[in-house]
């Protein structure tokens, strides 16, 4: 009766213990982009090296409700939306933002619609100056939302906080006009290191041999 009681508690605490190791090693939450879709105005907490103002001229930026005499469209989500005028300089960063990461797979993605037309905007993804996938090219349509969206692994780079940006990098000086919004960072599902399985592993042989010399 005393053997099986012990036994008892082992399998309780083996569960516990892989309850807990579940929990801090379950799936990763998303890393938290504040002012995603622009509402509290600029630069709150992301940056550009654009230049807030008129956006008649290149490398120029405004937050605001409406695309102005562009079409007059509205954002996509909220009531506010990045209005660009797309940068001649190379290199210029259009967006960046610091976010915390753990372990695992995650998605950069946010929405661009096109203002007037040809060149479109061709945006870069990177993590940290490192390049993330292809470039991707926005809509040729005018005035539809179109998302862009990126899928990066945090192997190289977990419990750090890591800088995310953007680069348009066509440098046409007229018509690249375009605006974005909804920008999101989250984490998939996190797969359970080898070690949690080697523990549950090694407390499960250890009931076993507590019942062998107890017999």
């Amino acid at each position: 009766m005393r053997s099986k009681m012990f036994q008892h508690r082992y399998l309780m605490l083996i569960t516990g213990i892989l309850s807990v190791c579940l929990l801090f090693t379950g799936p990763a939450f998303a890393a938290l982009i504040v002012n995603n879709t622009f509402e509290t105005g600029d630069t709150t907490p992301w940056t550009t090296a654009y230049i807030v103002g008129s956006i008649t001229n290149a490398g120029h930026y405004v937050v605001q409700s409406d695309s102005g005499s562009w079409g007059h469209y509205p954002p996509h989500e909220g009531s506010k939306m990045m209005v660009v005028n797309g940068a001649t300089t190379a290199n210029t960063t259009l967006w960046s933002v610091s976010a915390p990461v753990t372990y695992g797979i995650y998605t950069f993605s946010g929405w661009v619609i096109n203002l007037t037309g040809n060149p479109t905007p061709v945006l870069e993804f990177s993590v940290n100056g490192s390049k993330i996938g292809n470039s991707f090219t926005g809509p040729t349509t005018v005035g539809n939302w179109t998302q862009f969206s990126w899928t990066w692994d945090s192997k190289d780079n977990q419990y750090q906080t890591v800088t995310l940006s953007l680069v348009d990098t066509e440098r046409a000086g007229i018509y690249n006009d375009f605006a974005m919004d909804l920008i999101k960072f989250e984490g998939n599902a996190v797969p359970i290191p080898a070690a949690v399985w080697l523990l549950g592993s090694g407390l499960i042989g250890l009931v076993g041999l507590r019942r062998k010399f107890r017999k």
